[in-house]
């Protein structure tokens, strides 16, 4: 994940020159943007940074700029017991 931020979509750039925009840009190409996977990867991050500033690596998380994407609750769909059972049975 971090391999992907610095390898591939800022390659050659160096830990300490990453900015919240950097990240912003980052998240916001991902190919399956979806909200959940932007949140996870963007905590992933945050966690990576937060010990590189614990280790004294970099200043600052650029992460702590950049705001997780809301998520909104979907309505949570029910199925019967019936199509539960034809569900498992063909996918045995």
């Amino acid at each position: 994940m971090i391999g992907a931020l610095c390898g591939r979509a800022l390659p050659g750039r160096r830990l300490n020159t990453i900015t919240a925009d950097d990240i912003r840009g980052w998240l916001g190409a991902l190919p399956d943007a979806h909200p959940l996977t932007v949140k996870d990867h963007r905590k992933n991050a945050n966690t990576f940074l937060d010990r590189a500033v614990r280790e004294g690596w970099i200043p600052r998380n650029p992460c702590d700029a950049v705001l997780p994407p809301k998520i909104i609750e979907d309505d949570v769909h029910v199925i019967s017991a019936q199509a539960a059972f034809e569900f498992f049975k063909a996918n045995r």
